[in-house]
């Protein structure tokens, strides 16, 4: 299923930057909230996991996150793109 999907590369593009050092050292999340957006103009998918991990990061700024997840998201055929939104939302568009 698509939510799986992009649950997974949101855990990937969150190790890739810890790796790169752009994000520090936590335990990643068990739990990412994939859900719909009720406007289309805001993608297909949304996810407001930068903004549950800024205490895991100790970084204030939920949109830094978001960015940091954005630089190292893996390149995936069914994502088309996917953007920063809001104080730290990231809309997936199929």
């Amino acid at each position: 299923m698509i939510t799986e999907t992009l649950k997974d590369l949101l855990l990937s593009a969150i190790k890739n930057a810890q790796t790169a050092g752009d994000l520090p050292d936590f335990e990643p999340p068990t739990s990412i909230a994939i859900e719909t957006p009720r406007n289309k103009q805001h993608g297909d998918y949304s996810s407001n996991i930068a903004l549950t991990l800024k205490k895991a990061t100790g970084i204030n700024d939920s949109r830094q996150i978001a960015q940091k997840i954005i630089q190292h998201f893996p390149t995936n055929p069914h994502v088309n793109k996917f953007e920063l939104a809001g104080p730290g939302f990231l809309n997936f568009y199929l």
